[in-house]
């Protein structure tokens, strides 16, 4: 997935009008650090673990009627240098 292609917001939209779970959104973001990553340089430390752990949970309280981005995570950490 290509995120230049679209905002945060019409990704919240999908997620709250489950057109697309928070899990596929999560996972094509760590396939893209993945994939571009290594050439960027730009994360220090990424928890994928516990992005997939709380993409499921965002989908879970979507499911229940609770709309996103209450309480998301973070993929990872990134580094500013100057």
């Amino acid at each position: 997935m290509d995120f230049r292609e679209t905002t945060v917001i019409d990704l919240v939209k999908q997620v709250n009008a489950k057109e697309m779970s928070a899990r596929d959104l999560t996972e094509a973001a760590l396939d893209n650090i993945q994939r571009l990553d290594g050439d960027i340089n730009s994360f220090c430390a990424v928890n994928s673990e516990q992005a997939l752990k709380d993409a499921d949970e965002v989908d879970a309280s979507v499911a229940r009627g609770i709309r996103f981005p209450k309480g998301s995570g973070k993929l990872g950490e990134r580094v500013q240098t100057a």
